[in-house]
């Protein structure tokens, strides 16, 4: 639905526009800014408040004001719109409450070593929105922001990437009135591309509002990774990861064959992995070689009816044992399980395995 801003105010929601999109961009540098005494998740904070405060401008003071309801119906019934009521419980906030919303820190620090110059350190700091029960106690009980972006918090924000949501916001505003977006004398957006920042290639990042969603990205791998047989020529299942509660089976790990030169523990060539029973039930269907290892024996793990069974018996009521605590391979793996880029690059898969050059404007 186009929402055309008119003649009155389409100088103030260009500028707002364009503060907004310089925002995004400032947000993403400070992700590699490491302030002194505070840290980048405090630099990402800084940009954040300053980005809220643009989208509640436009959200608020421009598209409301102009077509109330029709665009209040637009906002709230879409993904994006609700982030925009997220954002607008940070700004309310930052602006009325005497508290500040820090953003969760998941800092990666690397080192660069170039022969022709001096080495030189660097901070990525993958800074998501922070869990809603995990925002102050005055956030969340603030009952003079509407209901709704608290909702839209939960929707729409946590522990989803910060520069992402505010693109989500941006590809929004821009659906409705393309007229604001800002542009550069080049005729290119202003404060795009993104530039690529040291200790982010590992994963995908959007560094231009046209290139494809994190989200969409993560669909494409998790699809492959249900289509695909990991990397590895065979896995021996050694321990499981159990539900505390009923001992259902939440996870499989163990042994899998690596390079020559690889090693865990004793074991050369080997290295550990951590997988989900679905997948490894569809990795068997394929034909991809599983081992139940049982002291000094293995036995083949095949698929019947929907499960999996070893020497004639259903892995599930089997006595496999948990994986041990130490060493922490395993526990490792398990946290890397829960990362869809991560686990997807176990199993030997990389989001440019699913996203083509011809998508990306800037490639990585």
């Amino acid at each position: 639905m186009l929402l055309p801003t008119d003649d009155l105010l389409r100088p103030k929601a260009q500028r707002w526009m364009r503060a907004f999109q310089r925002q995004i961009r400032a947000t993403w540098l400070a992700q590699s800014e490491d302030l002194p005494n505070a840290g980048p998740a405090e630099a990402v904070g800084v940009s954040l408040a300053l980005a809220a405060a643009a989208v509640r401008v436009l959200d608020l003071e421009i598209f409301d004001a102009l077509h109330g309801a029709r665009y209040r119906q637009e906002r709230d019934s879409s993904r994006a719109g609700r982030v925009v009521n997220g954002l607008t419980l940070i700004r309310n906030a930052e602006i009325h409450l005497p508290t500040i919303v820090t953003p969760a820190s998941n800092i990666l620090v690397g080192s660069h070593s170039d022969p022709a110059g001096d080495p030189w350190n660097y901070t990525f700091d993958y800074v998501t929105w922070a869990r809603y029960e995990n925002l102050p106690a005055e956030v969340r009980l603030n009952t003079q922001t509407s209901s709704r972006c608290h909702r839209g918090y939960i929707e729409g924000l946590q522990n989803r990437p910060v520069t992402e949501t505010l693109l989500d916001v941006f590809c929004f505003f821009r659906s409705l009135d393309p007229e604001l977006i800002a542009h550069d004398a080049e005729g290119k957006l202003d404060g795009f591309p993104l530039p690529v920042s040291k200790g982010s290639d590992h994963a995908y990042y959007r560094l231009h509002p046209y290139e494809p969603t994190q989200e969409e990205v993560l669909r494409r791998l998790t699809k492959a990774a249900t289509d695909t047989n990991p990397s590895a020529a065979w896995r021996e299942i050694c321990f499981v990861f159990r539900d505390p509660g009923d001992r259902a089976i939440l996870r499989f790990a163990g042994y899998e064959k690596a390079h020559a030169l690889a090693m865990a523990g004793e074991r050369r060539g080997v290295t550990t992995w951590v997988d989900y029973p679905e997948l490894v039930l569809r990795d068997v269907r394929r034909g991809h070689d599983y081992w139940l290892v049982e002291g000094e024996e293995r036995h083949k793990v095949r698929a019947y009816g929907g499960l999996l069974f070893a020497r004639d018996t259903e892995l599930g009521v089997l006595s496999i044992p948990d994986a041990p605590d130490r060493p922490d391979w395993w526990q490792i793996r398990l946290s890397i399980s829960n990362d869809i880029l991560l686990h997807c690059r176990s199993r030997g898969l990389d989001w440019r395995d699913v996203v083509a050059p011809s998508e990306l404007i800037v490639q990585r």
